[in-house]
């Protein structure tokens, strides 16, 4: 096919898979640049927000949300009583793109639902949510992310401003808040231990954290800005 028709073949699956392919490596190799999206489909159209809580300050470029309306889309559920409920005509794809001279560039995404450590286990950030999320003071967030050398998580725990005189952003220091959390984690890795399989509490577990004074950064709707972090 190549020699035929002067095309290269890439081996993607699924849609997810594809756009990354397409966007990211897929660049020019003359200057290892990414290739900007290409125009949409016959019957597909393709809308764009401004995106002022862009989480990256100083980067100087026109930053939008990308969503997409097709004559092939849904219309919503189908519900067992025969009625349906609708959904919008703009379906948010939860992408960031840039807008330059030649086209759309993906950037990046607003939510990553999950990622994987070092051994290629996916950890849904959601179930992190639920399994890390209400531990009360002077815990207020806990933000994970994976070892790549051994099995379990890394995290970021954000503590409270009144639990310390450091300032806002700093790394805690004082022994007593530091123990404090490392006994509430204790206690929840216990409770992981009896409720699920070895394995996946194994890559579940909290190895290895450092304290953060202060609240996380969040952006403009309130959100927790991982990219910021």
């Amino acid at each position: 096919i190549k020699a035929a028709l002067g095309l290269e073949l890439q081996n993607a699956f699924g849609m997810t898979e594809t756009l990354m392919v397409m966007t990211t490596l897929l660049g020019n190799a003359a200057d290892g640049a990414c290739a900007v999206l290409g125009h949409p489909l016959p019957g597909v159209r393709i809308g764009l927000t401004a995106c002022p809580d862009w989480p990256i300050s100083g980067k100087k470029c026109d930053i939008y949300r990308l969503y997409v309306s097709s004559a092939f889309g849904a219309f919503g559920y189908l519900e067992q009583d025969g009625e349906h409920s609708s959904w919008s005509e703009w379906l948010p794809t939860g992408d960031w793109v840039e807008r330059t001279a030649t086209g759309l560039k993906f950037v990046g995404r607003e939510h990553d639902d999950f990622f994987k450590d070092g051994f290629g286990v996916k950890v849904a950030r959601a179930r992190l949510m639920e399994i890390y999320g209400g531990f009360g003071a002077p815990i207020v967030h806990v933000e994970c992310c994976p070892i790549v050398d051994q099995p379990g998580l890394a995290a970021l725990i954000f503590v409270g401003e009144a639990e310390s005189d450091e300032p806002s952003g700093s790394i805690v220091t004082r022994s007593d808040i530091t123990a404090q959390v490392r006994n509430m984690l204790d206690a929840r890795h216990e409770r992981l231990r009896q409720e699920m399989e070895e394995f996946e509490a194994r890559h579940l577990t909290v190895t290895r954290f450092c304290c953060i004074q202060g609240a996380p950064p969040r952006t403009a709707k309130g959100a927790v800005s991982r990219a910021t972090i």
